[in-house]
């Protein structure tokens, strides 16, 4: 199976600081490259956009995403950025309808509100992600396989 994992550019985030910082310094997305070596090693085909690092709009790194054409995306979001994750996936949303799974500490810790108020994300990894995210990645082929979607 094939996934890709997505962190949207942030740049609107720390605009004050940009402004004021000599250089531009992106610290890489630990979580989705933990997630990435998890799904890695259970079989499937992993690739990250980074958004940040491509220096690229919401709506490009959307469309991006879906012309790569995953069986997966996704993101992770902390509570500062999980406005940026939903506009992420509302953009991914308007564009296919490939399955987005969000994690991250806003999922962990806000599920049910999350769930009931950003109908753009099919599935929650809550906690360390690591395990779950495989046997969701597993569960999602499998179901595939016997022709749903």
């Amino acid at each position: 199976m094939y996934i890709l994992l997505a962190r949207p550019p942030y740049r609107e985030l720390y605009q004050l600081i940009r402004g004021k910082a000599k250089e531009l310094h992106i610290v890489p997305p630990l979580g989705l490259l933990y997630v990435a070596g998890a799904l890695e090693r259970a079989g499937h085909r992993v690739e990250i956009l980074d958004g940040e690092v491509e220096q690229i709009s919401m709506a490009e790194a959307a469309r991006e995403a879906v012309s790569r054409k995953p069986d997966l995306i996704g993101t992770g979001a902390t509570s500062v950025d999980f406005h940026l994750a939903e506009k992420f996936a509302r953009e991914v949303k308007s564009r296919s309808d490939i399955p987005v799974v969000l994690g991250g500490p806003h999922a962990t810790v806000l599920p049910e509100e999350v769930l009931s108020k950003s109908p753009w994300f099919d599935f929650l990894v809550r906690g360390e992600g690591e395990e779950t995210v495989v046997e969701l990645a597993q569960a999602h082929q499998s179901s595939r396989a016997q022709g749903f979607k």
